[in-house]
């Protein structure tokens, strides 16, 4: 059965070599998603570039995003464009020349979720494991195409993933402020998009099994059940990130057409 590994003296590996991949891993992702960074400019190629970029903008025109045809997503993408549209832009431009520094920041989002992916295995499982996840990730066609246009789904992943994170570090080593910043992660994550509720209940309640799980034994002892749950319990953000990249596909797959 799979578990948690017991050294969680450090919130990362500490071997330099898994560093070193990494590093290498993230030039990988930045080669592949700034590639296509600039596709379609001066044009918006992606219609929901085009539908966040006009509900900011009628936010700082009329004080609300209810004239434009509808509300595509919570409000999360909304206020990063904001400040863009509204003190970046040069007066009389078009709003869709801010598309590449927001691009830029959307593919850092992503590239960021790359971090915590390659955490998050060597945590559940060894080093090496998050750095083949991290790798997986990083090649899969699904991201690719999607990491360079403004799109709640890279900040989505990112804050999600870095609230599951910091909810198993505030368990596994009783850091309470480590739990209570998860929580206020996940709803950050939510307001971008609102799959992540899903993992809410995983980021809320894994403190709490902790809290009211055996005490911990000695380091030569075996694994602690509450570790033990907490391995079990990671399939739901493993099924939670399948359902979504799912999803996507079908639905981009139907804009297509």
């Amino acid at each position: 059965m799979r578990t948690i590994r017991e050294d969680h003296s450090s919130l990362a590996p500490s071997e330099k070599w898994w560093w070193i991949a990494l590093g290498l891993l993230l030039i990988l992702a930045g080669w592949l998603y700034l590639r296509g960074y600039n596709v379609s400019l001066p044009f918006i190629e992606h219609h929901d570039e085009a539908q966040n970029l006009l509900e900011a903008q009628h936010i700082i025109d009329f004080g609300h995003a209810r004239g434009v045809f509808r509300e595509s997503y919570p409000p999360g993408l909304r206020s990063v464009i904001y400040p863009f549209l509204k003190h970046i832009k040069p007066e009389g431009a078009h709003h869709g020349e801010m598309l590449p520094p927001l691009r830029l920041i959307t593919i850092g989002a992503w590239m960021l979720a790359v971090v915590f992916v390659a955490l998050l295995g060597a945590m559940i499982a060894h080093p090496l494991t998050g750095l083949m996840a991290a790798a997986i990730w990083i090649v899969n066609p699904w991201v690719v195409d999607r990491a360079h246009f403004v799109l709640p789904d890279g900040y989505l992943t990112f804050f999600t993933l870095l609230a599951i994170w910091l909810a198993l570090v505030g368990s596994l080593q009783g850091r309470r402020s480590f739990s209570t910043a998860a929580t206020y992660t996940i709803m950050l994550g939510i307001t971008f998009n609102t799959p992540a509720i899903f993992v809410a209940p995983f980021v809320l309640f894994l403190p709490l099994l902790k809290k009211h799980g055996p005490p911990p034994p000695p380091a030569s002892a075996a694994v602690n059940p509450s570790r033990g749950a907490a391995a079990g319990l990671l399939e739901l953000p493993a099924l939670f990130g399948i359902h979504v990249l799912a999803t996507g596909a079908v639905s981009h797959a139907r804009r297509a057409r």
